[in-house]
């Protein structure tokens, strides 16, 4: 039987559908005022090849998240559902004591335009939230699904560039470095490998895997390198592990590019 999880962190958090060892992940942000959230997950052009063991079962899914999120976190709000856009908008719940039809004519299913409307204003809010590195990638990724010519390398680079701990953001900004991975995003990597944080060898092991020298690399020299990026090491461990992971990908620090 499948099953729903929901998970918050901060204003917003992820949803993962599983079905026995399958699992679709969406994300959710709070929106704006007469929507009270939004969901994201992969367009309808994009459902199929994302998730084959899924296929022609868009709609159904979605419906599943969206019943299970409104009715866990939102008193059983009503929805509507783009799925050509992969978003879902959960409305705020009905006002007590207002009779059910009346509250069905004031909360008309959105058109398209309106829950984009919503959800673009809503993510342009998020994606520059100051407190939550998590935050802003889950934005930004939405946006970028939403309108492909968002600038979502520019909003990631920076967010990598500011890893600080890895309950802050550190999974989804590996997941999107992966898959949007642009001349931009390395040099994030180097920065953050250099960076004193319990980030580093994290960042340093992706870039080790996108330029193709974790398979050039002999595997005690690698488990050392990154062994030694990290928080606890000394200024001239880290130094040392720096200059040869420099070396491995080929890659100078382009400190004049960090300019905002």
């Amino acid at each position: 039987m499948p099953t729903i999880e929901i998970t918050q962190s901060g204003r917003g958090g992820s949803i993962y559908y599983r079905e026995q060892q399958h699992v679709a992940a969406f994300d959710w942000q709070f929106a704006l005022p007469p929507t009270l959230a939004l969901i994201f997950g992969p367009t309808a052009a994009a459902w199929d090849g994302q998730h084959p063991w899924a296929a022609g079962r868009q709609r159904e899914i979605y419906e599943a998240v969206a019943t299970a999120a409104a009715r866990r976190r939102a008193d059983g709000a009503p929805f509507a559902l783009d799925l050509e856009r992969g978003v879902i908008e959960i409305a705020h719940p009905r006002t007590p004591n207002v009779p059910r039809a009346i509250q069905r004519r004031r909360t008309p299913a959105p058109s398209p335009e309106r829950i984009e409307e919503i959800s673009v204003a809503a993510l342009r809010e998020a994606v520059n939230d100051r407190l939550s590195i998590d935050r802003r990638l889950v934005a930004a990724a939405a946006l970028h699904r939403i309108d492909p010519s968002f600038d979502l390398e520019r909003v990631l680079a920076r967010a990598i560039r500011a890893l600080d701990r890895p309950a802050n953001g550190l999974g989804r900004a590996l997941t999107l470095a992966e898959s949007h991975d642009t001349p931009a995003v390395r040099q994030a990597l180097l920065w953050a490998s250099w960076n004193a944080t319990d980030c580093a060898p994290a960042c340093a092991a992706l870039l080790l895997k996108l330029t193709g020298a974790d398979a050039r690399a002999p595997d005690d020299m690698r488990r050392r390198v990154l062994a030694h990026l990290g928080a606890h090491s000394s200024y001239f461990e880290r130094r040392d592990a720096f200059d040869a992971l420099r070396a491995l990908v080929g890659m100078e620090l382009d400190e004049g590019g960090w300019q905002e």
